[in-house]
Protein backbone atom coordinates (compact mmCIF):
# COMPACT_ATOMS: atom_id res chain seq x y z
CA UNK A 1 0.00 0.00 0.00
CA UNK A 2 1.54 3.64 -0.69
CA UNK A 3 2.79 5.73 1.95
CA UNK A 4 0.64 8.54 1.10
CA UNK A 5 -2.83 6.82 1.19
CA UNK A 6 -4.26 5.43 4.60
CA UNK A 7 -5.81 2.08 4.94
CA UNK A 8 -9.38 3.59 3.40
CA UNK A 9 -7.07 4.98 0.26
CA UNK A 10 -7.66 8.64 1.44
CA UNK A 11 -4.81 11.14 1.39
CA UNK A 12 -2.83 11.64 4.70
CA UNK A 13 -3.15 15.05 6.02
CA UNK A 14 0.20 16.90 6.12
CA UNK A 15 1.47 17.40 9.67
CA UNK A 16 2.94 20.86 10.71
CA UNK A 17 6.22 21.72 12.48
CA UNK A 18 5.19 23.61 15.88
CA UNK A 19 7.60 26.52 14.58
CA UNK A 20 5.12 26.50 11.00
CA UNK A 21 1.74 26.49 13.67
CA UNK A 22 3.39 29.15 15.85
CA UNK A 23 4.34 31.54 12.59
CA UNK A 24 1.14 30.84 10.37
CA UNK A 25 -0.86 33.12 12.55
CA UNK A 26 1.45 35.98 13.05
CA UNK A 27 1.64 39.30 10.83
CA UNK A 28 5.49 39.43 8.98
CA UNK A 29 7.21 41.84 11.48
CA UNK A 30 8.50 45.43 10.06
CA UNK A 31 12.03 45.55 10.45
CA UNK A 32 12.79 49.10 11.18
CA UNK A 33 15.99 51.45 9.97
CA UNK A 34 18.17 52.00 12.87
CA UNK A 35 17.23 55.61 13.32
CA UNK A 36 13.69 54.60 13.00
CA UNK A 37 14.03 52.55 15.83
CA UNK A 38 16.26 54.64 17.66
CA UNK A 39 13.49 57.38 17.46
CA UNK A 40 10.93 54.58 19.08
CA UNK A 41 13.37 53.73 22.11
CA UNK A 42 13.17 57.46 22.69
CA UNK A 43 9.81 58.06 22.47
CA UNK A 44 8.86 55.10 24.48
CA UNK A 45 11.81 56.64 26.97
CA UNK A 46 9.55 59.68 26.92
CA UNK A 47 6.40 57.99 27.86
CA UNK A 48 8.00 56.21 31.01
CA UNK A 49 9.98 59.09 32.29
CA UNK A 50 6.23 61.07 31.67
CA UNK A 51 4.35 58.53 34.03
CA UNK A 52 6.76 56.47 36.50
CA UNK A 53 10.06 58.86 36.59
CA UNK A 54 13.63 59.19 35.14
CA UNK A 55 14.80 56.40 37.39
CA UNK A 56 12.00 54.17 36.46
CA UNK A 57 12.98 54.45 32.89
CA UNK A 58 15.05 51.59 33.09
CA UNK A 59 17.00 49.35 30.11
CA UNK A 60 14.64 46.36 30.61
CA UNK A 61 11.19 48.82 30.74
CA UNK A 62 12.16 50.27 27.78
CA UNK A 63 12.84 47.14 25.70
CA UNK A 64 9.48 46.00 26.97
CA UNK A 65 7.87 49.56 25.77
CA UNK A 66 9.19 48.77 22.30
CA UNK A 67 8.41 45.44 22.10
CA UNK A 68 11.98 43.77 22.43
CA UNK A 69 15.02 42.25 24.24
CA UNK A 70 17.16 44.75 26.51
CA UNK A 71 20.36 43.58 25.00
CA UNK A 72 19.15 44.15 21.68
CA UNK A 73 19.21 48.15 22.50
CA UNK A 74 22.47 48.10 22.63
CA UNK A 75 22.68 47.76 18.72
CA UNK A 76 20.95 51.38 18.15
CA UNK A 77 22.59 52.55 21.67
CA UNK A 78 25.97 52.48 23.33
CA UNK A 79 24.19 53.08 26.64
CA UNK A 80 20.83 54.06 28.95
CA UNK A 81 22.47 57.49 28.84
CA UNK A 82 22.42 57.82 25.23
CA UNK A 83 18.70 56.27 24.98
CA UNK A 84 17.97 59.39 27.79
CA UNK A 85 20.19 61.51 26.08
CA UNK A 86 17.98 61.03 22.88
CA UNK A 87 14.84 61.53 24.60
CA UNK A 88 15.55 65.27 25.06
CA UNK A 89 16.35 65.75 22.01
CA UNK A 90 13.24 64.24 20.61
CA UNK A 91 11.12 66.64 23.54
CA UNK A 92 12.47 69.47 21.87
CA UNK A 93 12.14 68.45 18.53
CA UNK A 94 8.24 67.54 19.41
CA UNK A 95 8.33 71.39 21.13
CA UNK A 96 9.65 73.25 18.04
CA UNK A 97 6.93 71.22 15.76
CA UNK A 98 4.51 72.57 17.80
CA UNK A 99 5.41 75.92 18.28
CA UNK A 100 6.80 76.36 14.14
CA UNK A 101 3.58 78.12 13.47
CA UNK A 102 5.25 81.57 14.69
CA UNK A 103 7.15 81.49 10.59
CA UNK A 104 3.53 82.34 9.42
CA UNK A 105 3.29 85.62 11.18
CA UNK A 106 3.29 88.58 9.05
CA UNK A 107 6.37 90.48 10.90
CA UNK A 108 8.97 89.30 13.83
CA UNK A 109 6.97 91.14 16.78
CA UNK A 110 3.72 89.18 15.30
CA UNK A 111 5.90 85.90 15.61
CA UNK A 112 6.79 86.51 19.14
CA UNK A 113 3.12 86.87 20.09
CA UNK A 114 2.22 83.52 18.40
CA UNK A 115 5.17 82.15 19.95
CA UNK A 116 4.24 82.95 23.35
CA UNK A 117 0.39 82.22 22.64
CA UNK A 118 1.20 78.95 21.59
CA UNK A 119 3.47 77.96 24.40
CA UNK A 120 0.85 78.65 26.62
CA UNK A 121 -1.43 76.00 25.00
CA UNK A 122 1.18 73.64 24.03
CA UNK A 123 2.75 73.20 28.02
CA UNK A 124 -1.72 73.44 29.17
CA UNK A 125 -1.85 70.19 26.99
CA UNK A 126 1.06 68.53 27.06
CA UNK A 127 1.41 68.45 31.00
CA UNK A 128 3.01 64.60 30.78
CA UNK A 129 4.30 65.14 27.25
CA UNK A 130 6.47 67.93 27.84
CA UNK A 131 6.61 69.66 31.57
CA UNK A 132 6.99 66.49 33.90
CA UNK A 133 9.89 65.28 31.11
CA UNK A 134 11.89 68.32 31.37
CA UNK A 135 11.86 68.51 35.03
CA UNK A 136 12.93 65.17 35.59
CA UNK A 137 15.95 65.81 32.98
CA UNK A 138 17.05 69.20 34.30
CA UNK A 139 16.99 67.54 38.25
CA UNK A 140 19.28 64.39 37.18
CA UNK A 141 22.75 64.14 38.69
CA UNK A 142 24.91 66.35 36.83
CA UNK A 143 27.39 63.26 35.62
CA UNK A 144 24.17 62.00 33.73
CA UNK A 145 24.84 64.87 31.05
CA UNK A 146 20.89 65.36 30.97
CA UNK A 147 20.45 69.12 32.20
CA UNK A 148 23.46 69.90 30.12
CA UNK A 149 21.41 68.50 27.36
CA UNK A 150 18.47 70.98 28.34
CA UNK A 151 20.56 73.73 28.54
CA UNK A 152 22.16 73.23 25.28
CA UNK A 153 18.76 72.99 23.45
CA UNK A 154 17.50 76.31 25.71
CA UNK A 155 20.36 78.03 24.42
CA UNK A 156 19.13 77.29 20.82
CA UNK A 157 15.92 78.54 21.46
CA UNK A 158 17.59 81.44 23.32
CA UNK A 159 19.46 82.38 20.47
CA UNK A 160 16.59 82.02 17.70
CA UNK A 161 14.30 84.34 20.05
CA UNK A 162 17.89 86.86 19.64
CA UNK A 163 17.50 86.51 15.82
CA UNK A 164 13.89 87.35 15.51
CA UNK A 165 14.35 90.43 17.94
CA UNK A 166 16.41 91.55 15.69
CA UNK A 167 15.11 90.95 12.51
CA UNK A 168 12.12 93.18 14.17
CA UNK A 169 14.87 96.27 14.57
CA UNK A 170 15.43 95.48 10.35
CA UNK A 171 11.64 95.62 10.09
CA UNK A 172 10.93 98.05 12.14
CA UNK A 173 8.81 96.82 13.93
CA UNK A 174 10.43 96.95 17.29
CA UNK A 175 12.37 99.53 19.13
CA UNK A 176 15.80 100.19 17.64
CA UNK A 177 17.20 100.58 21.58
CA UNK A 178 15.61 97.27 22.40
CA UNK A 179 18.67 94.98 23.63
CA UNK A 180 17.90 91.46 21.85
CA UNK A 181 19.39 88.98 24.16
CA UNK A 182 17.86 90.71 27.02
CA UNK A 183 14.48 90.52 25.23
CA UNK A 184 14.94 87.17 24.83
CA UNK A 185 15.57 86.28 28.56
CA UNK A 186 12.65 88.10 29.28
CA UNK A 187 10.57 85.97 26.71
CA UNK A 188 12.44 82.80 28.28
CA UNK A 189 11.57 83.73 31.47
CA UNK A 190 7.79 83.78 30.66
CA UNK A 191 8.23 80.36 29.54
CA UNK A 192 10.36 79.37 32.09
CA UNK A 193 7.24 80.79 34.54
CA UNK A 194 4.86 78.74 32.64
CA UNK A 195 6.25 75.88 32.84
CA UNK A 196 7.38 76.29 36.95
CA UNK A 197 3.63 77.10 37.67
CA UNK A 198 2.04 74.80 35.83
CA UNK A 199 4.68 71.97 37.57
CA UNK A 200 3.88 73.21 40.97
CA UNK A 201 -0.25 73.04 39.79
CA UNK A 202 -0.58 77.15 39.72
CA UNK A 203 -2.82 76.61 36.90
CA UNK A 204 -4.48 80.60 37.06
CA UNK A 205 -0.94 81.88 35.91
CA UNK A 206 -1.62 80.28 32.40
CA UNK A 207 -5.77 79.74 32.72
CA UNK A 208 -7.04 83.03 33.76
CA UNK A 209 -4.82 84.47 31.02
CA UNK A 210 -1.98 86.44 33.88
CA UNK A 211 0.46 85.06 31.36
CA UNK A 212 -0.82 86.59 28.19
CA UNK A 213 -1.08 90.33 29.86
CA UNK A 214 2.70 89.55 30.90
CA UNK A 215 3.08 88.60 26.91
CA UNK A 216 1.18 91.85 25.44
CA UNK A 217 3.30 94.40 28.41
CA UNK A 218 6.55 92.70 27.09
CA UNK A 219 5.58 92.83 23.04
CA UNK A 220 3.96 96.87 23.65
CA UNK A 221 7.36 97.40 25.79
CA UNK A 222 9.40 96.58 22.51
CA UNK A 223 7.14 98.02 19.80
CA UNK A 224 8.65 100.77 17.57
CA UNK A 225 6.33 104.03 18.47
CA UNK A 226 6.20 104.87 15.05
CA UNK A 227 4.96 101.28 13.61
CA UNK A 228 2.37 101.45 16.59
CA UNK A 229 0.76 104.44 15.17
CA UNK A 230 0.91 103.64 11.44
CA UNK A 231 0.49 99.63 11.93
CA UNK A 232 -3.12 100.17 10.73
CA UNK A 233 -1.76 102.21 7.01
CA UNK A 234 1.53 100.28 6.83
CA UNK A 235 0.31 96.58 7.93
CA UNK A 236 1.67 95.02 4.75
CA UNK A 237 5.07 97.10 4.51
CA UNK A 238 7.06 94.67 7.25
CA UNK A 239 6.92 91.29 6.05
CA UNK A 240 9.16 88.55 7.48
CA UNK A 241 12.26 86.96 5.93
CA UNK A 242 12.33 83.30 5.48
CA UNK A 243 12.03 81.09 8.54
CA UNK A 244 15.79 79.95 7.05
CA UNK A 245 17.01 83.41 7.09
CA UNK A 246 16.24 83.74 11.01
CA UNK A 247 17.51 80.47 11.55
CA UNK A 248 20.51 80.86 10.25
CA UNK A 249 21.32 84.69 11.89
CA UNK A 250 20.75 82.31 15.10
CA UNK A 251 23.65 79.75 13.99
CA UNK A 252 25.91 83.32 12.99
CA UNK A 253 25.04 84.17 16.91
CA UNK A 254 26.30 80.62 18.40
CA UNK A 255 29.53 81.33 16.10
CA UNK A 256 29.64 84.76 17.59
CA UNK A 257 29.40 86.51 14.60
CA UNK A 258 26.51 88.57 15.21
Amino acid sequence: MDDSTSKQGAPRKSVRTRHETASAGKAPRIRLSSPERQAQIADAALRLIASHGLQEATVSRIAQEVGMEAPSLYAHFPSRQDMLLAAVNALFERVSRHLSLWSEAQDALEGLRILGETHATFITNEFYGFVIPIFEFMTAPRDSGLSEAVGRRQRDTLDTLVAYVEEGKRQGVIRKDTDSRTAAYEMMLLFWAEDVTQLMGIDEFVSEGISRKILDLFLRDMEDSERSTSCAESSTEATLRPAATVLGNAETLREGKL
